[in-house]
């Protein structure tokens, strides 16, 4: 998992995802030129039959941690943000918090299973939970 600055530039949030493909092909949040690719487009490469090795959160500052997780071909990636706006009436002040989650969900006999990390960029900390 490389930093890229000029993904870096383009990204308007803490974290960029990337995911890499076991043939080797990697697709970023953001081409090279900094333009915006939608993670259809790793969802279309699951479909074709291609199997993911990890996918992960890449951070746009070079001393934060980045978030990695390698799957196994039965493990389905589950890749996104979640905001929240939190709005003090009287105030004025919007809290904008963004977390981002990263995990695996999987069909074994007849049940759905799911781990999912929900990863906060301003402290670094990480829960677990089965369910987003």
């Amino acid at each position: 998992m490389e930093y890229n600055p000029i993904i870096a530039k383009a990204c308007p949030y803490p974290y960029y995802w990337l995911a890499e493909f076991r043939n080797g092909e990697k697709v970023a949040q953001y081409s090279d030129i900094g333009e915006e690719v939608l993670y259809r487009e790793v969802l279309d490469g699951l479909e074709a039959g291609r199997e993911l090795l990890y996918v992960a959160w890449i951070p746009v500052e070079t001393d934060k941690p980045s978030y990695t997780l390698y799957l196994q071909s039965w493990q389905r990636p589950i890749v996104l943000r979640r905001h929240s706006d939190t709005v003090h009436t009287g105030t004025g002040i919007v809290d904008r918090k963004v977390l981002f989650l990263l995990g695996w969900q999987a069909t074994i006999a007849q049940r759905n299973y799911k781990s999912i990390m929900f990863i906060d960029p301003e402290t670094g900390s990480i829960e677990v939970k089965e369910e987003l």
